[in-house]
């Protein structure tokens, strides 16, 4: 009868460790999409506030307060309701456990650019376009075939980084909460996006939060994607190109990844009627559809590889 409560405490130690294979496991086999409750609510209801807010004939200054306050409402009112859910369950690492599932999101990015993929092998460009346009801000309606393929690897980069590294980054910080927390901040920073002219001073706050919960697993894994074969060269790109924009922790993953595998990513983009104009980083190879797998099929190694270390890493702090 004592079985199960003696086997629960022998494991207990290692329960994170848990959390987290079984959250990994459980969103390669049913991996939650953007349209799941409350992860497409989300975002919905950010929009729908900052509507609310955020006014065009107000100051500067008004706008960036306004994006402040709602960021700060926002946090505040997720992190206090989970913090007070988790007080109520039995077994924190199951709601760790659900709390990081919910997190995750690289999967439905990684079939979006295969789909992408498959488009351009099939000469279908508006397809192509269309699936972009359902993860991305920015206009794609007037992409060529290569301006698609680079947009699909920059958004498979980004997915990698951000819908999986960091959030198991935050997750070994300080557990599910922090894991689902910095994927809320990512969907209200692409929600709140400056680079849309509508938020270009709300969304300050959220951004730049971002860029800070961001600085150390985005340059982590950008690092990491540098070992190997190129290492010196891929290392040298990151200190001349990543360091125009030393905030953008995507530069950093761009430089990295274009250089490691020698493709241009970077350049000028289109956000409604605003043109971005963007520094060109990696190499110098256009991207096409084959090198959208290729990207896949590496990163996927080398986030296995993050997965180890930091299972490694878990394991020696919690056992």
């Amino acid at each position: 009868m004592n079985t199960l409560p003696a086997l629960l405490e022998v494991l207990s130690p290692y329960s994170v460790l848990f959390a987290m294979w079984g959250a990994l496991l459980f969103h390669w086999v049913f991996p939650l999409s953007f349209q799941t409750f409350p992860l497409h609510f989300w975002p919905v209801l950010a929009k729908e506030f900052s509507d609310k807010v955020n006014h065009s004939q107000d100051t500067q200054k008004q706008q960036m307060l306004s994006g402040t306050l709602a960021l700060s409402l926002f946090g505040f009112t997720c992190a206090v309701l989970l913090v007070a859910i988790k007080q109520l369950v039995w077994i924190a690492w199951v709601f760790d456990f659900l709390l990081l599932w919910m997190a995750l999101g690289w999967k439905p990015m990684t079939q979006i650019t295969l789909h992408v993929e498959q488009a351009l092998i099939d000469e279908n460009k508006l397809e192509a376009r269309t699936l972009l346009f359902s993860v991305l801000n920015r206009e794609t309606s007037t992409l060529s075939s290569i301006g698609i393929a680079k947009a699909a690897c920059e958004t498979l980069l980004l997915g990698y980084a951000r819908n999986l590294i960091g959030v198991l980054f935050w997750y070994g910080i300080a557990g599910g909460i922090a894991a689902l927390l910095y994927t809320l901040l990512v969907q209200l920073t692409r929600t709140w996006s400056p680079h849309i002219q509508k938020y270009a001073f709300f969304g300050l706050s959220a951004s730049r939060l971002f860029n800070v919960l961001d600085f150390i697993p985005s340059r982590l894994f950008a690092l990491l994607i540098a070992c190997g074969q190129r290492s010196r060269s891929t290392a040298h790109a990151i200190y001349e190109q990543a360091f125009i924009e030393k905030r953008n922790g995507g530069a950093w993953l761009f430089a990295s990844c274009g250089m490691k595998y020698q493709i241009a990513l970077g350049g000028p983009v289109i956000y409604g009627n605003r043109k971005i104009n963007r520094p060109r980083l990696g190499g110098h190879i256009r991207p096409s559809p084959l090198h959208l797998a290729l990207l896949n099929q590496k990163l996927l190694q080398k986030a296995r590889f993050w997965i180890l270390i930091q299972s490694a890493l878990m394991y020696l702090v919690h056992g």
